[in-house]
């Protein structure tokens, strides 16, 4: 008898797959309008969950439901998005920097903000990151930039001195008639909190001189494009040391994804990552490829998980498209249903999302999202469909955390 192959998990991870009743949908989903033979298939034949990812304030984040989808709990010693921002950027942090996760922003000589993120620039976005990337702040003060997923940037202090307890200049959204940045400034009495304030806000500052004229934004401006003239700051912290994965799980595993935040959050963990410049974190990503190389990868035989991240998802949520989020479903629904025909022996299939976005108000919301696991040796749910609406009135349990890991480890390599 030949030995039986070893078990691999595909690991689909759709951003912001979870939502809220349209009524431009009738009433439904983009998920429960969505015609996906192949995750209804799946969820039918395999186990159904809905899995609250939520930190222990109750938010909803890309980061946090991304390690909790990695088998962390978001509520032990998870980075702040700053750090995490870094090292998707590759920004490695050293002791004692301060990372930010930040965007470029279309801000007026009068500091009025027009654009939360400039236009959700894409072109020209490494060459404003590096005229800023380098800034001598003073003081042994050192300012690094990258540019990380379209409009979003990972902003780094370095140097002596300097503490996380800062607050950003982000409004985080555009209210009223008029929004302006928020003050910088320190979250506690120290000294130190005091000392990186300071150096924040000549950051900003400084950004905005190097901004307003730059060839990008001039070429920008003639086009009729809103410019990239200012940056927005937020959510500072520090590095911590977390297990790797291999070390928690006893897993070789690979991540495909484009956006910065999911390869920063795999990266922190010891996972390795695949991205190429036709993964763009957004709706013209080349899906076909990326699930040719999610294929290609699980027959190598050297690792055991390989998970496909898909952000667009997450994007016509927050671009409040109910209607287009539905058909990308299909879309993805196809190619999944392509290569579950390919898939060999002993390769089991989960499918989950970091949180829940509302393409009705366009932001992240608290609602348990959708999952599935389908390998040999499970009970079927018997669901009709995979959907919020259709899991919640079977009763398929809510798992919290990183219940849903824990799950998929017992089942499919008895850990």
């Amino acid at each position: 008898m030949s030995p039986s192959p070893p078990a691999r998990l595909f690991y689909l991870i759709l951003d912001g797959l979870g939502d809220e009743p349209s009524s431009e949908l009738g009433n439904r989903t983009p998920l429960a309008c969505a015609r996906t033979p192949h995750l209804d298939k799946l969820a039918r034949e395999g186990e159904a969950y809905l899995l609250d990812l939520r930190d222990q304030e109750g938010t909803a984040a890309t980061h946090i439901g991304q390690f909790a989808l990695l088998g962390l709990d978001p509520w032990h010693g998870i980075p702040r998005r700053g750090p995490v921002e870094a090292a998707g950027a590759g920004l490695s942090l050293e002791d004692g920097d301060v990372a930010l996760r930040g965007n470029f922003a279309t801000i007026t000589e009068e500091q009025e903000i027009l654009d939360r993120r400039a236009g959700r620039i894409r072109r020209g976005t490494l060459e404003l990151a590096k005229s800023l990337d380098h800034l001598n702040l003073g003081d042994g003060i050192t300012l690094r930039v990258r540019s990380a997923t379209e409009h979003r940037l990972a902003i780094l202090l370095r140097g002596p001195g300097l503490s996380p307890a800062i607050s950003g200049n982000d409004p985080m959204s555009l209210q009223g008639s008029k929004t302006f940045p928020l003050p910088v400034g320190p979250l506690d009495e120290s000294r130190a909190a005091a000392f990186t304030a300071s150096k924040l806000r000549k950051a900003i500052a400084c950004a905005g001189e190097i901004l307003r004229d730059h060839p990008v934004n001039v070429e920008r401006r003639q086009a009729g494009l809103v410019p990239a003239s200012g940056i927005l700051v937020r959510q500072p912290g520090q590095h911590i040391e977390l297990p790797t994965f291999r070390e928690k799980y006893g897993l070789r595993s690979l991540c495909i994804a484009a956006d910065r935040t999911v390869l920063g959050v795999s990266r922190l963990v010891g996972i390795s990552t695949f991205t190429r410049s036709e993964f763009t974190a957004n709706v013209d990503t080349d899906l076909g490829k990326k699930f040719e190389t999610a294929l290609h990868y699980l027959g190598r035989g050297d690792l055991d998980v390989v998970l496909l991240h898909v952000k667009a998802t997450d994007i016509l949520g927050h671009d409040r498209k109910p209607a287009a989020k539905a058909a990308y479903l299909e879309t993805i629904d196809a190619h999944l249903g392509a290569m579950l025909r390919r898939l060999s022996l002993g390769a089991a299939v989960a499918v989950a999302s970091d949180h829940s976005t509302s393409s009705t108000t366009g932001n992240h919301i608290k609602n348990p999202v959708p999952a599935l696991a389908w390998a040999t040796g499970l009970r079927a749910s018997g669901v009709k469909s995979f959907s919020e609406e259709e899991l919640c009135r079977h009763g398929c349990p809510v798992l919290r955390g990183s219940s849903f890991f824990r799950r998929l480890a017992g089942c499919v390599w008895g850990r």
